[in-house]
């Protein structure tokens, strides 16, 4: 809407200094206009006729025109209407529509013939004629075309009404009378740094509540294992006080519950083996037994993995082995016989692997004094092959 007098303005402009309120648009009514051509009938030469408010006191409206080329404005016209009575309101409308049409063809402006849109209340255009010859006529009505955008009231509507509602659709609206100032992409600025910090808010709250809940998990455990402790520590208390002459070191029993939980996996008892060892080391005197480890796994395992034998498969059988450190009395003709002896009858029970074969009476002994000379050392290792069984798999 055109104002003839700019102290109509000065109530809001003061208004917006006072309270420091941020212009953040100057825009043009008939440039947004084009915002509503999608809504209304297609033509390649389009006039679009709405009344307005009054533009002054003496006029109860005024009419603005606005000529669009294939959707873009080429000028606009706001005339004061001297009277809102349908009959002199559509007589006053056709005679302004007339003027602008004879000056569009003076300029050129026009090769095809015009399509006027005229847009105002019920009331006003029933005293349209729409068998105009000079142009096409297209009446509309404001409350129809209100419905339409998504209006809702019984006022009267005006041209701005609808501007204004389409520009509060939009999210930028390039200004007409000024450049942009940063505001609005301020605003897009702190928009997006207000939900990137609503996400990481959200996103640390989640993480706080997943870690509160691991923590919790692990308090309970933790207190399970703190009650079972203190159970068990009083358990060994009594014991210490029935049996006070057992080895009751922690370390010492925590080896002998793993060793135990490990051959109760297996299945296996060490005691058939070493029976059976003291058996045939009981008919050789002259051998003394120095420090036997037993075991089971990698440390046997690796010896039999690189070994020639093909027979023990990793997958199906597991390795108990052996490890024997001994001497034999020095006794230069038989040392080797009675070695050779024992091998023979090792090897009809257990697989044997010579770690040190003691030494050869037929070798000189140099640099060799005392125990070295009188007594020849040996270690050897006995591997025995077990099957898996189903109950270990599991």
């Amino acid at each position: 809407m055109a104002l003839n007098n700019s102290n109509l303005l000065a109530p809001w402009l003061n208004t917006i200094m006072a309270y420091k309120v941020p212009i953040i648009g100057i825009y043009s009514l008939p440039l947004l206009c084009q915002a509503l051509l999608k809504y209304l009938p297609k033509a390649p030469y389009l006039l679009l006729v709405a009344h307005t408010p009054p533009i002054n006191s003496q006029n109860p409206a005024g009419l603005r025109q606005s000529f669009f080329v294939h959707q873009k404005l080429q000028l606009s016209r706001l005339t004061p209407l001297k009277t809102l009575a349908p009959q002199e309101y559509a007589k006053e409308v056709l005679t302004q529509i007339s003027t602008t049409q004879h000056y569009l063809n003076n300029a050129r402006m026009l090769p095809e013939p015009l399509s006027v849109v005229i847009l105002s209340d019920t009331a006003l255009l029933s005293a349209f004629n729409t068998d105009s010859t000079l142009f096409n006529l297209h009446l509309l009505d404001s409350h129809d075309f209100a419905q339409q955008l998504g209006l809702q009231g019984e006022k009267t509507w005006y041209l701005h009404h609808f501007v204004a509602f389409q520009l509060s659709r939009r999210w930028h609206i390039t200004q007409h009378y000024a450049t942009d100032t940063p505001f609005f992409y301020y605003r897009k600025v702190r928009l997006a740094l207000y939900f990137l910090s609503v996400l990481l808010v959200s996103g640390a709250t989640m993480l706080s509540l997943r870690t509160l809940e691991k923590a919790l998990v692990i308090q309970q455990k933790g207190e399970q294992i703190v009650e079972k402790t203190v159970k068990r520590q009083a358990a060994l208390e009594q014991l210490k006080q029935k049996k006070p002459n057992l080895p009751l070191d922690i370390l010492l029993i925590r080896n002998i519950v793993d060793l135990s939980h490990h051959l109760k996996a297996r299945h296996l008892s060490p005691r058939p083996a070493w029976e059976k060892l003291s058996q045939v080391l009981s008919r050789y005197p002259d051998l003394f037994l120095e420090r036997l480890e037993w075991g089971i796994g990698d440390s046997f395992q690796s010896r039999v993995d690189a070994s020639e034998n093909d027979d023990i498969d990793p997958s199906k059988h597991f390795i108990e082995g052996m490890r024997l450190h001994g001497i034999i009395k020095n006794n230069e003709q038989n040392t080797l016989q009675i070695f050779d002896s024992l091998m023979n009858d090792l090897r009809q029970d257990w697989r044997v692997e010579v770690l040190l074969a003691p030494y050869d009476p037929s070798q000189r002994l140099q640099g060799q004094i005392g125990s070295q000379v009188n007594n020849a050392p040996f270690v050897i290792e006995l591997l025995i092959k077990h099957g898996i069984s189903s109950t270990t798999n599991e």
